[in-house]
């Protein structure tokens, strides 16, 4: 079942305390959810979890509802929430609109720099299929440079000038590669490693495909 013949589906970021990852649900058939380590899992473990709740009512003799296929499609994710999104992935859940709040002009808390931070200069400023950060600034009501001096007024760089480390994406592969099946274990070892690693104040690397030494 591709994700262009499912019914209405909602997909949604867990917290580190549920576990991380993402959770979705269809609401035309009440208690069918699942979840996966990125939205596109969720989405394959969705079909399943769907496939086999309609297979179990059927053998309970009981009435399947029944949803039209494209009748409600998924709503497309806004790019502010795609950025609060991106700063969910290592430091806790980043509200869409508390990153809304910061961007106008609200002080993060001490909790709130990293994921901020993570938001901004992990999510590229321009790419192949549109600019997310002219995208963004015009959600906000704001034009671009504006946008601009607000990221370097909170992490003292440009939107998008950072990416994964190579050594950080090491550690991820690797730690996916062992707790595949476990995503509570993965999320809370993933968060042990990093706080090791900022109590010894290592400055991992950018990655670099340039193959000069």
């Amino acid at each position: 079942m591709t994700q262009e013949h499912l019914p209405h589906f909602e997909v949604r970021p867990l917290s580190a305390e549920d576990g991380g990852g993402y959770l979705i649900r269809f609401p035309d058939y009440p208690g069918c959810i699942a979840d996966g380590e990125t939205p596109e899992e969720a989405i394959r473990a969705g079909a399943d979890a769907l496939r086999s709740y309609r297979t179990t009512l059927k053998e309970l003799d009981r009435a399947v509802p029944v949803a039209e296929v494209g009748r409600r499609k998924a709503r497309k994710m806004t790019r502010l929430e795609a950025y609060a999104q991106r700063g969910s992935i290592s430091y806790g859940e980043l509200a869409p609109d508390r990153l809304r709040n910061i961007l106008l002009g609200d002080a993060p808390s001490e909790g709130e720099y990293s994921s901020v931070e993570q938001a901004l200069l992990e999510t590229p400023a321009s790419g192949p299929h549109g600019n997310p950060a002219a995208e963004l600034a015009k959600e906000l009501g704001k034009t671009l440079a504006q946008l601009e001096a607000r990221c370097v007024e909170l992490t003292g760089e440009k939107l998008g000038s950072s990416v994964p480390s190579v050594i950080s994406q090491l550690i991820e592969a690797g730690l996916a590669a062992r707790y595949r099946n476990d995503l509570v274990g993965l999320n809370r070892v993933r968060q042990v490693v990093r706080e090791e690693l900022l109590a010894k104040d290592w400055e991992l690397p950018p990655f670099s495909d340039d193959t000069d030494t």
